[in-house]
């Protein structure tokens, strides 16, 4: 149970760093746009 719960957290994790860096992509390439 705990495990699994330490895999998720890690998972749940990476998953967020994946977004802010495609958030802050998004927004570097509006930069560029303007």
């Amino acid at each position: 149970m705990f495990k699994e719960l330490v895999r998720w957290k890690a998972k749940m994790e990476q998953q967020m760093l994946q977004i802010s860096d495609s958030v802050s992509t998004l927004q570097g390439s509006k930069q560029y746009a303007t």
